[in-house]
């Protein structure tokens, strides 16, 4: 065999196992970018369904909570082309469809959950501050109008201090349930507080005026139980010193009889 046929079928052997191995490389890039992408969906799909299911209603609006379970539901629709046979998220993909379909069907408006501990309150507001990363990421998108996604960031950032609002109104009414009135008033002053940053916002500016009317109230009865305490001790305070006169006087007598 000649030199120059021996040259060619190394010079063709080194080509065919580059090209074997770039081949393997790329497919093996392509296997870990299929694997990375799916990670990244299901990471996105649990984010969103934790919206979702976790933050109490009044604070997810009804066309929030639909743009939530279609995202919800796109995601896991673009998980199942890649991952085919094994795609595991079947039943929540019909669950979400079924769910998505009853919100839009409904008219009802649900109940609200009372935010009774600062546990919940700062769960709440870490939720809130995901809803806005997803809706200005909606937006980015062209999911969501402009002037939509700046109306919901507004409503949400409202949500947020209500969030607290909400806690501190609560530990208000658990105190006047206990008469500790003065502490009410206190922890209707710090949802106020909560409410400040937001208080050019019409919902903000009616549950200040909420919170005052009941501080004023709530004053009023405070005074009132005060001044009924003030009367009640002068009267045990008169009665206690007419006793001990009278014990004197007893004494006194005793003593001059002996």
């Amino acid at each position: 065999m000649s030199a120059p046929v021996v040259i060619s079928i190394i010079v063709l052997i080194i080509f065919v196992s580059i090209t074997i191995l770039f081949i393997g490389q790329a497919r093996e890039k392509a296997k870990i970018e299929k694997i990375r992408k799916a990670n990244t969906l299901q990471d996105r799909y649990r984010r969103l369904k934790r919206i979702s299911l976790d933050l109490p209603p009044q604070y997810l609006p009804r066309e929030l909570k639909i743009l939530l379970l279609e995202r919800c539901i796109d995601t896991l629709n673009e998980l199942k082309v890649i991952q085919n046979e094994k795609f595991k998220y079947a039943s929540s993909l019909v669950e979400d469809t079924a769910l998505l379909e009853q919100i839009k069907a409904s008219k009802e408006k649900p109940k609200p959950q009372q935010i009774t501990n600062e546990a919940q309150a700062k769960e709440v507001r870490t939720l809130l501050e995901a809803l806005i990363k997803f809706i200005q990421n909606q937006s980015k998108k062209g999911f969501l109008e402009k002037s939509l996604a700046k109306k919901h960031t507004s409503f949400i950032t409202y949500m947020a201090s209500r969030s607290k609002a909400d806690y501190y109104a609560a530990k208000a009414k658990e105190a006047i349930s206990q008469n500790k009135l003065r502490i009410a008033i206190h922890n209707f002053h710090n949802a106020i507080g909560e409410l400040e940053p937001t208080k050019s916002m019409t919902a903000s500016q009616k549950a200040i005026q909420a919170y005052k009317i009941k501080i004023k109230e709530l004053e009023k009865l405070a005074d009132k139980v005060s001044k009924e305490g003030s009367e009640k001790k002068e009267s045990m305070d008169k009665e206690w010193s007419e006793f001990m006169q009278d014990d004197d006087d007893w004494k006194k007598k005793n003593a001059y009889d002996d």
